[in-house]
C-alpha cells in the first residue's frame, strides 16, 4: 500500500490504465479527501496531459460551488498526486442505480440547474468539460452536485479544442463529438447536460438514431415534467446553433425549479457522516477521476444499509411554488450597524444577521479572506457588482461571483446645512433611502426578499469636517457570494 507523508488510513478505492485512486484522512485537517496518483508520468503519457489538461481547469474554477476542489498537488515516488475533495455520497450515476428508477422532476432539476452553473463558470473561462454524464456529477455530503473528471476537458484558445478523443462517453456525446466536419465547443457539453438529463427524468440517454433529429418528448399529463421536457429538447438538438447556451439553460432551470411542487434544495445524504466528509466533499470513488476506475464503494454501501437510508432528497416545505416567470421572492432578516471605512470616509455598514442564507444564486466565500467588513467599500455607478480582491473591493461582471452589488447611492436630505450628527437619525434616513430604492431595483419589497441590503453611511468626523451626506446601498448574502444580476430585466 502507499504512504503519504501527512495522510493516514489511505486506502485504494479505484484502479486503471493511468493510474489510482486513494481515500485519505489529511493529518493537518482530519478530513476525507480523495489522492488520485498517476503510473506514467512521461512527457508522452496519456495520464499526464489529461491531468495537466484537469490541474489548469480546476485551478481555474477554484471556489466555485458545483465544481470539484482542487487541495493540493503532491510530488511522490510513484508520480504526481492530485488531492481532491471526496465526495461521500456518491454520483448521480450510483444515486439512480441503487433506485433503479428515473429521478423525480424536483431531483433531476436540482442536478441540472447545479451542473449547469458549473458549466456556465467553465465557458466563461473557455473551458469545455466534454465528458459531461452522470458519473461525473458527484454528491457532497450535503447534497449538492460537483462536476468533476476534467481531465479530457479543452481549452477553446488551444490548439486541442476541435480535437477529437476516444475518451469520451458515447452515451452523452453530442453529434459534433461524434462528426470530424464539426466543430466541438461549448455547445456540446450543453447537449451532454440535456442526454444526462434525459436519463435522470426519462430513464436513458438518446440512442445514436435519435441524434440525427430533434428530439421530441413523449406525451406527458405532467404540466412539471413537460417543463423540464422542453428544456431537454432544447438541449438536445442535433445543430450546435440551435442549442441554448448553458447560461441561458441555469436561467430555465431556474425559473422551472420554482414552479415545481417539491422543489428540492439538496440530494440524498442522509447516510453520510458529516465528519468524515473533513476539509471537502469530493469525487465519489468511482468517478474522482479521469482515470476511469473505481468500483463503487463498498464502506459507503454498507453506512447506507446500516442506517437505512432511503435516498430521499431534502426538499423545501417552506417554497410554495409559484410562477415561472414570476420574481424571486426572498426574505428579509434583522439588520446590525457595524462601523467601517468606506473610501476616505469613516461610514456606518448596516448588515444583517441570518443563520439561513439564500438558497439561489449564492455559493460559498473562499476561506481565508478578510472579513469584508473590515475593507473599503468604494463609491462607483449603481449597479456595479463587488468582489474581494487583493484586500480590497473591485468591480467584476454580475455574472461571475461577488460579494456586493451597488443598487443605490446619493446624498442624505433632510438634513439642515451645519446640523449637528445625530448617528440614528442618519442611520434611519439611510435605511429609508434604501428601502425605498430596493424594490425599484430587484422588483419585490425588501420584506419580500432573501436578499440583504447593506449600506454606506457618513460618519461623524466626516459630517462635521466635510459635510459629507453621501450614503450608499448594495445587496448581498451575509458570509455568502452572489451569482447573477439582481436587477429587474427592464431596468
Amino acid at each position: 500500500m502507499i504512504t503519504i507523508d501527512g495522510y493516514a488510513d489511505i486506502e485504494r478505492i479505484g484502479q486503471g490504465g493511468l493510474g489510482d485512486v486513494y481515500r485519505a484522512t489529511r493529518c493537518s485537517t482530519g478530513g476525507t479527501v480523495a489522492v488520485k496518483v498517476l503510473r506514467d508520468v512521461s512527457d508522452e503519457s496519456v495520464a499526464w496531459h489529461r491531468t495537466r489538461r484537469e490541474l489548469t481547469a480546476l485551478v481555474s474554477l477554484a471556489g466555485h460551488a458545483n465544481v470539484i476542489q482542487l487541495i493540493e498537488v503532491l510530488d511522490l515516488p510513484d508520480g504526481p498526486g492530485l488531492v481532491m475533495e471526496y465526495a461521500a455520497g456518491g454520483s448521480v450515476a450510483e444515486l439512480m442505480q441503487r433506485r433503479d428508477r428515473p429521478l423525480t422532476v424536483g431531483e433531476a432539476t436540482l442536478v441540472a440547474r447545479q451542473t449547469a452553473s458549473a458549466l456556465v463558470a467553465a465557458h466563461a473561462r473557455d473551458i469545455v468539460h466534454r465528458d459531461v454524464k452522470p458519473q461525473n456529477l458527484l454528491i457532497d455530503a450535503y447534497g449538492q452536485v460537483k462536476l468533476c473528471d476534467f481531465g479530457i476537458a479543452a481549452m477553446a484558445r488551444s490548439e486541442e479544442f476541435q480535437a477529437r478523443t476516444s475518451a469520451i462517453s458515447l452515451r452523452y456525446a453530442s453529434p459534433e463529438d461524434l462528426d470530424d466536419d464539426v466543430d466541438v465547443g461549448p455547445a456540446s457539453d450543453v447537449y451532454s447536460l440535456g442526454a444526462t438529463m434525459l436519463h435522470m427524468a426519462r430513464g436513458a440517454p438518446p440512442t445514436l438514431r435519435e441524434r440525427l433529429v430533434p428530439w421530441v418528448p413523449p406525451g406527458t399529463d405532467d404540466e412539471q415534467l413537460a417543463a423540464l421536457d422542453a428544456v431537454m429538447a432544447a438541449c438536445l438538438h442535433p445543430s450546435p446553433a440551435a442549442r441554448p447556451s448553458a447560461a441561458q439553460v441555469a436561467d430555465e432551470l431556474e425559473r422551472l425549479s420554482w414552479s415545481i411542487d417539491e422543489r428540492g434544495r439538496a440530494l440524498a445524504s442522509a447516510s453520510v457522516d458529516l465528519a468524515e466528509a473533513g476539509n471537502g466533499a469530493g469525487a465519489s470513488q468511482p468517478s474522482h477521476a479521469d482515470i476511469g476506475l473505481a468500483e463503487p464503494g463498498a464502506r459507503d454501501r454498507a453506512a447506507r444499509e446500516q442506517t437505512g437510508s432511503t435516498d430521499d432528497t431534502e426538499l423545501r416545505p417552506d417554497r410554495r411554488p409559484r410562477r415561472p416567470d414570476a420574481p424571486i421572492r426572498r426574505r428579509r432578516w434583522p439588520l446590525a450597524l457595524v462601523v467601517v471605512l468606506v473610501g476616505a470616509v469613516a461610514a456606518v455598514i448596516v448588515w444583517p444577521r441570518s443563520d439561513d442564507p439564500a438558497s439561489i444564486a449564492v455559493i460559498d466565500r473562499p476561506a481565508g479572506l478578510v472579513d469584508i467588513r473590515e475593507l473599503d467599500w468604494p463609491f462607483g455607478p449603481v449597479g456595479d457588482c463587488l468582489v474581494q480582491l487583493d484586500e480590497a473591493l473591485r468591480s467584476v461582471p454580475c455574472g461571475e461571483a461577488h460579494d456586493l452589488q451597488r443598487f443605490a447611492d446619493g446624498e442624505l436630505d433632510g438634513f439642515a446645512a451645519g446640523a449637528a450628527f445625530d448617528g440614528d437619525a442618519v442611520a434611519a434616513a439611510v435605511r429609508s433611502s434604501c428601502d425605498a430604492a430596493f424594490e425599484s431595483f430587484v422588483g419585490v419589497a425588501p420584506e419580500a426578499s432573501e436578499l440583504q441590503v447593506a449600506s454606506s453611511a457618513p460618519s461623524e468626523a466626516s459630517w462635521d469636517q466635510r459635510d459629507d451626506r453621501r450614503f450608499q446601498c448594495f445587496l448581498g448574502v451575509g458570509g455568502r457570494r452572489v451569482v447573477g444580476d439582481a436587477a429587474v430585466p427592464d431596468r
